[in-house]
């Protein structure tokens, strides 16, 4: 009988434990939700000639914020909006709000599209358009987001039209970065710049810039607001007719941070 009494309490104690452990409170592991950063999608259009012999491409890129949970993501996706909207239109409402949604870029090409089947039914001597554009977010560093947004078309004429501009937009207050917003003096800045602008476009430090057709004038050599941040140096784009005749296309040149990095006001770390 003590036997019988010792094993009962010993099965008690035992099963007390495992109550014990079941009413222990339990860790519940949230399952890892990842946001959908970016919408980023392809459109494209093609058009065959009426003898079979041509094709014309009108393709579109494009990625936006696909939560406007801030100001600058806001800016950021106006500004794409607007880049697709104006370069596919030909008469532009300046009060329209361009919202970034897959259907609202799928209508700006299919609406330059139409106008180019229509253009090429009623021309007596037709010409194939064409289109190409991207609006995409280029980097995002700690304190501004940079937009690259660029278009070729071909509606007719001599040659095409291409743009190409960089859009770096503040983080904090979601107003675009000028070059003066980042510079501390652009006065030394542009005399260092300078040289890298003549080096790309191959002439000496002692030819004149204006006698070789450059536009500059009585401004002197400058540097736009056309500009990327990138790894090791600041680039610099100026479009077709910019500064220069359309034979001279766009001129790009970039400025290295060993020489100019002393003179940035923000923060170049990425975030």
């Amino acid at each position: 009988m003590k036997k019988l009494l010792v094993f009962l309490s010993f099965l008690m104690m035992l099963n007390s434990c495992f109550l014990k452990k079941k009413q222990a409170p339990i860790k519940v592991v949230e399952p890892i939700i990842v946001e959908e950063v970016y919408v980023d999608s392809s459109i494209s259009r093609y058009q065959v000639s009426e003898n079979g012999l041509d094709t014309s491409f009108f393709n579109l890129d494009y990625k936006f914020f696909a939560k406007e949970d801030s100001s600058w993501k806001k800016k950021a996706n106006s500004i794409i909006a607007d880049f697709i909207y104006s370069s596919t239109q030909f008469e532009t409402d300046s009060t329209f709000i361009v919202p970034c949604k897959p259907d609202f870029f799928r209508s700006c090409l299919d609406s330059f599209y139409r106008q180019a089947i229509l253009d090429y039914s009623e021309t007596e001597y037709p010409t194939m358009w064409s289109y190409d554009g991207t609006a995409e977010v280029l980097d995002i560093y700690s304190t501004y987001v940079c937009l690259a947004n660029q278009v070729y078309t071909y509606t007719g004429g001599a040659h095409p039209n291409g743009y190409y501009e960089y859009i770096n937009i503040d983080r904090k207050t979601g107003e675009i970065l000028k070059l003066d917003d980042i510079i501390s003096d652009t006065t030394e800045f542009f005399k260092i710049a300078e040289k890298f602008f003549r080096d790309a476009v191959e002439v000496s430090e002692t030819e004149d810039l204006d006698q070789l057709g450059f536009w500059f004038y009585e401004r002197g050599f400058y540097c736009n607001n056309n500009f990327h941040i990138g790894e090791d140096a600041i680039h610099f784009l100026f479009n077709t007719y910019e500064i220069a005749p359309y034979a001279a296309g766009q001129i790009e040149f970039s400025v290295p941070f060993t020489l100019s990095k002393h003179l940035f006001k923000i923060d170049l770390s990425k975030k």
